[in-house]
């Protein structure tokens, strides 16, 4: 680990962020009842504040609610109580990843702002790192970089033969981490796939359903 990820970074706009690691947006689909952020968003968010990250970006709080990505979206319209989202502001393959750092480093050398990677990113490379997928499996992964600590997220690859299966049982692993950390636990290095698969479209099916009341009720 290079120690120029965990020095602070300052922003075009003059703000500065204390590392240069974030956390990038993600779909955690956690929404309360009424598509409001809880307890659950709440602690997962604590959760990744306390792991060190010098920059937490939400990720899928959409202002309409006829245009979600999941029925347990954030949806923040005209007239929902804005004291949750108080609370919240408080509170990939190797060869892939290898393009996009060398990309990334391409872009930097010719910027004038910073360059921030995202997208099945575990290691280190320009002015800020954005992880997501390694962040739910291992929150706290920041901290044990800037302690000394080499390790990388476990992240889990689903070798099904029909890839775009094997796509929706990896991010049923990853949203099975999220709700884990969400709950107040810490992820297990391994999950069924298969099971997690399963629960996560029964769960999908019971937000959608939720979902369409809400949406019944607002007219």
């Amino acid at each position: 680990m290079t120690t120029s990820l965990f020095a602070p970074l300052t922003l075009p706009n003059g703000g500065t962020l204390p590392n240069r690691i974030a956390k990038a947006a993600m779909e955690e689909n956690l929404a309360d009842a009424g598509q409001l952020p809880g307890a659950a968003l709440w602690r997962l968010y604590e959760a990744w504040g306390a792991g060190g990250a010098g920059l937490l970006i939400t990720g899928n709080v959409m202002i309409d609610g006829r245009a979600l990505t999941g029925p347990g979206g954030v949806v923040p319209e005209r007239g929902t109580p804005l004291e949750p989202f108080r609370r919240s502001a408080d509170g990939r393959t190797l060869a892939r990843e290898a393009y996009f750092l060398s990309f990334a480093q391409e872009i930097a050398a010719v910027s004038r702002m910073p360059v921030m990677t995202t997208g099945g990113i575990r290691r280190q490379a320009v002015a800020v790192v954005a992880m997501a997928s390694a962040l739910a499996c291992m929150p706290d992964l920041p901290k044990r970089w800037r302690d000394g600590q080499a390790v990388d997220a476990p992240l889990a690859v689903v070798g099904w033969r029909d890839k775009a299966v094997a796509g929706l049982a990896t991010m049923a692993l990853v949203k099975r981490r999220l709700r884990v950390i969400a709950a107040g636990r810490r992820p297990r290095r391994s999950y069924s796939p298969l099971y997690s698969l399963v629960i996560d479209q029964l769960r999908t099916c019971k937000l959608t359903a939720r979902y369409r009341q809400w949406r019944q009720a607002r007219g």
